[in-house]
């Protein structure tokens, strides 16, 4: 009795140790964001923000899913002989899903007066999504070896490239343009790093026999069908909501929207995000051992729940305070749109941490099928909002609401999900 007691202070030590130290590298990656944002809303104009704004949306509908999932596999695959396998496929769907984007994005923007260069635009599109490619693959193989201290390193240092060049190219020519290279160069930092583990074995991961990497797609082909649509779903929902304010309320509404997201943001991307992470690599250990991981998921919720409400407070009734005094007066509604979309993040710091939860017990359908409602939500109220002409506060109040109900349903399906796999 008391062996496992210890054992389980141990797992819960290693859980709380990892995170720890990927929130730490990414509390210092905030810091330097936060200091760049303010620089960036005094150099460079509400519209060139807004453009770099739809641009990015557009990349990161994709970013999340480039590999179609199968980075994911590498990181909760059981045989090793499979890894570099599942590392060649990852990337080979990595570069010929960002080209099709590209393109894809290409014939968008030729349709929008706002964009001034559609073919300009789409390349970065394309640079921004095939480093993203090479960053998912890589940083689930460290994950998989919980070489979270390298994982951490990396957060910290693309973030500072990313700050600096933009402040510097600000202080040249502070246009749309400088914004998106200066994005780009922060991507590519810390790529050798990265690639420490795997660096000898390069030439070994290009020489993968073509029947091996069509044996790892047969065992993990559920990540392409179902986990990948899930993915850009999920991830389409939000950045359409960047897309739909410029239609409907211009550019400058974009730059505003912006900043309220990435000051909502600050949570889930110092504490979620870097949870997420390490409840995927321990959920997907627990099941390889156990058969289950309710374990992972309630220690997981336990840690989460009181950190939303503290996030919530501090959101709600602070942070809209001193809004206009970090990024300047023209930033002021900016402290509304965080008042109203408070709520809604409060649900998703806690959901999103676990989505990884239903790859983990393979079921990428119900995954799907949760995520498209965000979609379907987004789209009707984008055709709502055009037709009854909200203003851009009620239409973001009506977001909330229904974004905050599906955070909540998807939430109850990841806990059950765990237990009925203990069941089975």
């Amino acid at each position: 009795m008391s062996k496992n007691i210890f054992k389980r202070f141990d797992v819960l030590g290693t859980f709380v140790k990892g995170a720890s130290l990927l929130a730490a590298g990414s509390i210092l990656a905030q810091i330097i964001g936060f200091i760049g944002s303010m620089a960036m809303t005094r150099l460079y104009t509400k519209e060139a923000i807004g453009i770099m704004t739809i641009i990015v949306s557009v990349s990161n509908m994709f970013a999340g899913s480039i590999n179609c999932r199968f980075d994911f596999a590498i990181v909760k695959e059981k045989k090793e002989t499979n890894i570099f396998p599942l590392i060649s496929l990852s990337l080979l769907v990595g570069l010929i899903f960002s080209a099709t984007v590209a393109f894809g994005s290409l014939l968008y923007f030729t349709t929008k007066d706002e964009i001034p260069s559609p073919v300009l635009s789409s390349i970065f599109v394309f640079l921004m999504l095939i480093v993203t490619a090479f960053t998912n693959v890589f940083r689930s193989y460290n994950n998989r070896l919980s070489d979270y201290k390298t994982m951490t390193w990396v957060i910290a240092i693309r973030k500072l490239a990313e700050e600096v060049s933009m402040v510097l190219f600000g202080f040249l020519k502070s246009n749309y343009v400088t914004l998106l290279i200066s994005r780009v160069i922060g991507q590519f930092f810390g790529m050798r790093q990265q690639i420490q583990h795997v660096r000898h074995d390069i030439g070994k991961i290009f020489k993968v026999k073509k029947d091996e990497i069509k044996e790892v797609y047969r065992i993990h082909c559920k990540q392409l069908y179902f986990s990948t649509p899930a993915a850009i779903m999920n991830s389409a929902s939000y950045s359409l909501i960047s897309v739909f304010v410029g239609e409907l309320f211009g550019m400058g509404q974009v730059a505003v929207y912006s900043i309220s997201m990435s000051v909502l943001g600050l949570p889930l991307s110092v504490i979620s995000g870097n949870i997420s992470k390490v409840y995927f690599a321990e959920a997907s250990k627990e099941y390889r051992t156990r058969g289950c991981f309710r374990r992972s998921t309630i220690k997981t919720a336990g840690i989460l729940i009181p950190l939303s409400i503290i996030m919530f407070i501090g959101m709600y009734w602070l942070i809209p305070l001193i809004v206009p005094y970090v990024y300047g007066s023209q930033y002021s509604d900016a402290g509304a749109f965080i008042r109203i979309l408070a709520p809604m993040f409060a649900v998703r710091f806690v959901t999103s941490s676990m989505t990884t939860g239903l790859v983990v017990a393979g079921y990428q359908q119900l995954e799907a099928v949760l995520q498209s409602l965000f979609l379907i939500v987004a789209v009707l109220i984008y055709m709502c909002c055009s037709h009854y002409n909200w203003t851009v506060h009620q239409f973001l109040e009506i977001f909330t609401l229904g974004y905050a109900s599906i955070y909540a349903i998807y939430l109850v399906a990841i806990v059950k999900a765990s237990i009925k796999v203990t069941e089975h």
